[in-house]
């Protein structure tokens, strides 16, 4: 089982109940939905921004170059315990 975990560096997850995936590629292909999701919404709000995908990890980090003290998004996947 895995989850997919979507937060801000520095804070606590924002979904008590993240999403659960019996396949890890089901889990990467909501993950890359997800951060597809989030740079169309970057993209109406004019922010400028980079990704930065690990393909080890299954996981991205999406930041606004722009702005001088953005945290970015992470988007990782997790095995579920």
């Amino acid at each position: 089982m895995f989850v997919v975990v979507i937060n801000t560096p520095g804070y606590l997850p924002e979904d008590d109940d993240p999403p659960l995936f019996e396949d890890r590629a089901d889990a990467l292909e909501y993950l890359k939905d997800e951060v597809e999701r989030h740079c169309e919404w970057l993209d109406e709000i004019e922010e400028p921004f980079q990704v930065h995908w690990s393909r080890e990890l299954d996981s991205a980090f999406v930041t606004q170059t722009a702005r001088t003290h953005d945290l970015g998004r992470s988007f990782e996947i997790h095995e579920a315990s």
